[in-house]
């Protein structure tokens, strides 16, 4: 199950960002039309987005039969980054915020 994740360093997280979703990739995929890459993208995502149609999501180029490219090499320097999951455990989080706002309040 993906979980969400932020990369340490800004530059790495701009790379590795998807522009569907705004958040770090999850099975890097690029989209192919010709022998050229338009973009890559999650693959979960891009599943939903392509459905229907072949259709680039954001540059509405119309997608070849070999549409799909993973790019495992985009992955590779993904596990390689230094990253933190923002919520390791849900409640914690949420317990400490309600925490924070009744001892303000009082």
């Amino acid at each position: 199950m993906p979980r969400y994740v932020r990369v340490k360093d800004t530059a790495a997280a701009a790379r590795y960002q998807c522009p569907l979703s705004l958040c770090v990739f999850h099975q890097p995929v690029s989209t192919l039309c010709g022998a050229r890459t338009i973009a890559t993208y999650s693959a979960l995502l891009l599943d939903v987005f392509v459905r229907i149609d072949r259709v680039d999501p954001l540059s509405d180029k119309t997608l070849d039969v070999n549409w799909r490219s993973p790019r495992y090499d985009v992955d590779s320097e993904l596990t390689a980054a230094d990253a933190f999951i923002v919520f390791s455990d849900g409640g914690e989080c949420f317990a400490l915020i309600t925490f924070w706002c009744i001892l303000l309040s009082a």
